[in-house]
């Protein structure tokens, strides 16, 4: 059932700033902050690449192997997102279960996420189906001291990841609810960079060796290849579909439970 209640995300993303994207429609009111958005987008992306390479050994494949399916400066799907969460009556929330942003996984293989001391952040744990807070843990700042540490960059799997490692590692089902009474007058400020696999990367499943082992991909490929008898699937093709179906919809609790399938792939719609 549909209600009057008014979004309040408000958002602005920025593709990667690489020559393919040159004439990409850009605001201007980031001309000035180009050189420092490319920077920072290139550090988040190191970053990534690092946590790729731990999979990448733990799933025993070259270490290099996830890291050299989403290169910086190769067309992808990646961006940039600035957020911000305005204050919401709580009558208005009371009409959406005090959601604010419904439950789901993220399309692409990493979100990483900086965000301020506000609350409202939910992941839903794989053994018991509860919701659980991700509190701010501090992060390293200058000093150490609490003023300027900041708060550690979180980290979620996301859909191709998972994907790939045969649903070995887990796309984070995550939401945004309504904060605890003591900060709901605060606008809710996120950063994040969604780092996506290349346009023309497959996403099949890998055959690790590990993966093997376990009986999620057949024995019979070849290492390092996914799975033989599934058609190609790519990066941009898995997450373009995945953004038209999600977004697509007036009633978004009509989706809870139904499945997005492609070429073999699929996703259960967590909706609420």
């Amino acid at each position: 059932m549909s209600t009057d209640v008014t979004n309040i995300e408000e958002s602005f993303n920025v593709p990667k700033i690489i020559p393919e994207y040159e004439n990409e429609v850009r605001h201007p009111f980031f001309d000035p902050y180009r050189a420092e958005i490319a920077g920072f987008s290139r550090k988040a992306m190191a970053i990534a690449s690092k946590i790729f390479t731990l999979f990448s050994i733990i799933l025993e494949l070259p270490p290099s192997y996830f890291a050299d399916r989403h290169e910086y400066d190769s067309p992808s799907e990646d961006h940039l997102r600035y957020m911000t969460y305005h204050p919401r009556s709580a009558a208005d929330d009371a009409k959406v279960q005090n959601t604010w942003s419904r439950a789901h996984t993220d399309f692409g293989s990493l979100t990483l996420l900086w965000n301020q001391n506000v609350a409202g952040l939910q992941i839903k744990t794989a053994a018991t189906g509860q919701w659980k807070y991700v509190p701010p843990v501090p992060g390293a700042g200058a000093g150490g001291d609490d003023d300027n540490a900041g708060t550690a960059i979180i980290c979620n799997v996301g859909d191709t990841l998972s994907f790939w490692s045969a649903g070995y590692l887990k796309s984070t089902t995550h939401r945004v609810v309504r904060p605890p009474e003591d900060q709901t007058g605060a606008d809710r400020l996120g950063l994040f960079y969604f780092v996506r696999p290349g346009d023309d990367v497959d996403i099949k499943p890998v055959a690790s060796p590990l993966l093997k082992r376990l009986g999620l991909v057949s024995t019979s490929d070849k290492p390092g290849g996914g799975e033989g008898d599934r058609p190609k699937i790519t990066g941009r093709q898995y997450v373009r579909e995945r953004v038209k179906n999600y977004h697509n919809h007036g009633d978004y609790a009509d989706m809870k439970g139904k499945k997005f399938q492609i070429g073999g792939l699929e996703i259960e719609d967590e909706a609420a």
